[in-house]
């Protein structure tokens, strides 16, 4: 599985191997953003092939998200907003 984001420092992948099948009902993923800007979150990329590699597949869950990143707002003592 690949998350597809251009989030600073994120790089979601996965790799599971259950024998002959994989299976999964829920995946979460969360992650603290420490740069401002508007990133791209998704889709989820879901990749599998026989044991030889001869029949991959490729499955892509979900839609490119758009999210902005704001600064945490904290109080400045005695500063005058006037």
């Amino acid at each position: 599985m690949e998350d597809r984001t251009d989030l600073p420092g994120i790089k979601f992948k996965h790799v599971a191997s259950r024998g002959l099948t994989v299976s999964f009902d829920r995946v979460e993923m969360s992650q603290t953003a420490t740069r401002r800007g508007e990133y791209k979150i998704g889709p989820l990329v879901v990749r599998t092939s026989d044991p030889f590699g001869m029949f991959p597949q490729e499955v892509v869950f979900g839609s490119e998200e758009t999210i902005l990143v704001n600064p945490k707002i904290i109080d400045i003592p005695d500063f005058a907003t006037t």
